[in-house]
């Protein structure tokens, strides 16, 4: 492994994982960020085990109790909502639902405050329509900047995730 001022970057990262969950968010994230451009320019094959030093130090860090798998969700929530709406028109709770289906743990009340944001923003179209059990439903659909915000999520998991995979599996063979 490389070394920087005499010191591994290994033994940078062993400290790292030790003392990173003691500084505030910011710093840890900033930490992170140094460390994964420490890695691309020193040590090129090992860039993707930087990533995974940094959400492995986050998992501690990220909102406060909060684990890095809600956190990440959250990231990629928008984008899977805006995947169900392109197959049918949902309204809020069906949404919810659908994505439980797919084994992502998500409530009413974190997905309507998206909704709003994709209709502020003219991804999402909403229509209320009667219901045959109820009140009236607002059932949502996607629009052409929908479609096209679509592509360019699946376009940025596709960039996350194969980076990713490979990391995992270099991992498994070790």
């Amino acid at each position: 492994m490389k070394k920087r001022g005499g010191v591994p970057l290994a033994l940078n990262l062993a400290v790292a994982f030790f003392v990173t969950p003691y500084y505030n968010d910011y710093i840890a994230i900033m930490y992170c960020k140094v460390v994964i451009f420490l890695f691309r320019f020193l040590v090129l094959q090992d860039s993707n085990l930087a990533i995974f030093f940094c959400i492995t130090t986050l998992h501690y860090k990220v909102g406060g109790n909060v684990s890095i798998r809600s956190q990440l969700l959250k990231g990629i929530l928008e984008g899977c909502i805006l995947a169900v709406i392109r197959r049918q028109s949902v309204y809020g709770y069906e949404l919810a639902v659908k994505l439980q289906e797919h084994g992502l743990e998500v409530s009413e009340g974190s997905i309507y405050p998206i909704l709003l944001r994709l209709q502020k923003e003219k991804l999402i179209k909403g229509t209320m329509k009667k219901s045959p059990t109820g009140p009236n439903r607002k059932y949502y659909v996607l629009t052409e900047d929908g479609m096209a915000a679509l592509e360019q999520f699946k376009q940025n998991w596709e960039q996350l995730k194969t980076p990713v995979d490979g990391l995992l599996e270099r991992v498994e063979k070790l």
